[in-house]
């Protein structure tokens, strides 16, 4: 790989941080403003999504570099630019199934060994909501990530 294309690989990485960690922060500011739903921690929805912003920044960055990034170049070397951008978007959506395993599998780690697996699984899949905006969160990083991948122009 030239020094060039590892440079595209690295901006379309940190620009795929900002794009997951930015979603986050719309979708926290969302849900404070759902019925039912206000964290009395939290005076507003701006203030919501600062903090998911700040929280999840360092884990979504690790993931862009450690999952993303690298799954967009072993799928760019497999591909070598045979497919047109729409087929690349698809591919990088589908760089969410790594992620959010990832994230769960450090999450795990982290916060839920004391529980049991299971248990685990129970209170991330309760309520679905949250793991569906997982999910797009980490493919809206993935379809960001596979503008770095060759692609095919002409049809």
């Amino acid at each position: 790989m030239t020094a060039d294309r590892a440079g595209r690989f690295a901006w379309i990485a940190a620009i795929s941080w900002i794009s997951m960690v930015g979603v986050l922060a719309v979708m926290a500011a969302v849900r404070w403003n759902l019925p039912g739903f206000r964290d009395p921690d939290n005076s507003g929805p701006l203030e919501m999504a600062l903090t998911f912003a700040l929280v999840s920044a360092i884990p979504f960055a690790l993931l862009a570099a450690v999952v993303l990034a690298p799954s967009a170049w072993i799928a760019d070397r497999l591909i070598r630019g045979r497919l047109t951008a729409g087929a690349n978007i698809v591919v990088g959506a589908l760089f969410s199934i790594p992620s959010i395993l990832a994230f769960l599998a450090g999450n795990w780690v982290l916060f839920g060994r004391r529980l049991g697996f299971a248990a685990y699984l129970d209170r991330v899949r309760n309520p679905p909501d949250s793991l569906i905006g997982l999910a797009i969160v980490f493919a809206v990083g993935g379809v960001v990530m596979s503008l770095a991948m060759r692609r095919r122009t002409a049809l």
